[in-house]
């Protein structure tokens, strides 16, 4: 599998990002042996917001890329390239079968912008009139905020029905601010829980001094993992734990709801994998689980 990287150092000035995506464009068009090569494509937010990556000049990429099979965007801040320039670039990969956003730090005044941009992407289709059909991984970070993201993967314009793996990541919620809605997440695993078989959740870092882990407390809230039941053909779920040293009281509890629950509604589930940091370090166990281990 080839990669390809096209982040930008940040502050790069628009002159210097247009020189660098067409000369990636044009290379790869000199070179379309190179260009059939490539599996991943991975992009900075610099790179989305710009003109240059837009309507023709995506197509161009895409028509270079033709293997292209997983789109990698980092750095995206809330609300920032989403409406327009994301779409036209994951529609113009007709092969693409993973998707994988890597977020930013959420600002509280952009909560009615994502509510708008909610609304703009779900208007967005792919051109041929076939939804991108997703069959090995979406990955979110900064799930906490990710309403208009999560509401745009379950309209018309994706289909999801061969999904394999889900990851989401979320933070700690900071003090006295007001907190976001979770209907999204709740619909999006509504929709996958049927046939998705690793589920990959990454818990936050830095709980205490008044943050808050909101979506966990979400997840618990909700009738007891109610979403989680969605998940009725898991066969995996892999765990991320950061300083485990510091929150295990707040998120033991969390973990131990979470595995009962999936000992109910998912009965094909065989590998629980743990990566626990504990002073910087992590230590990554792997377990063969049988089902009545959790009962």
């Amino acid at each position: 599998m080839v990669s390809c990287c096209a982040v930008s150092p940040p502050q790069t000035n628009q002159c210097l990002l247009r020189k660098i995506l067409q000369t990636l464009i044009r290379r790869f068009e000199e070179f379309p042996h190179l260009g059939s090569l490539v599996r991943v494509l991975k992009l900075s937010a610099d790179c989305l917001g710009s003109p240059y990556l837009r309507g023709q000049y995506a197509k161009r990429l895409a028509a270079a890329l033709t293997g292209l099979t997983r789109l990698q965007i980092v750095s995206f801040a809330p609300c920032r390239s989403r409406s327009k320039e994301l779409p036209d670039l994951v529609f113009s990969f007709p092969k693409l079968a993973g998707l994988m956003i890597y977020g930013l730090k959420y600002i509280p005044e952009q909560a009615a912008a994502i509510i708008e941009t909610t609304e703009s992407l779900c208007t967005q289709f792919p051109s041929d009139g076939n939804p991108v059909r997703l069959t090995d991984v979406l990955c979110l970070t900064k799930a906490e905020i990710c309403h208009d993201l999560l509401t745009w993967f379950t309209s018309p314009a994706f289909d999801l029905s061969k999904l394999q793996l889900f990851a989401m990541k979320w933070s700690a919620w900071p003090p006295g601010m007001p907190c976001p809605s979770f209907s999204a997440l709740d619909n999006f695993c509504a929709r996958v829980g049927s046939t998705l078989s690793v589920l990959h959740l990454g818990f936050p870092e830095n709980i205490g001094f008044g943050r808050s882990d909101i979506l966990s407390s979400h997840l618990v809230r909700t009738m007891k993992w109610l979403i989680l039941g969605h998940f009725i053909v898991l066969t995996e779920i892999r765990l991320d734990l950061f300083q485990l040293e510091d929150n295990f009281d707040s998120v033991s509890p969390v973990i131990m709801s979470l595995l009962k629950t999936l000992s109910n509604s998912a009965p094909c589930l065989r590998v629980i994998e743990v990566k626990a940091r504990y002073g910087g370090m992590y230590h990554p166990p792997r377990m063969e689980v049988a089902r009545q281990s959790f009962c």
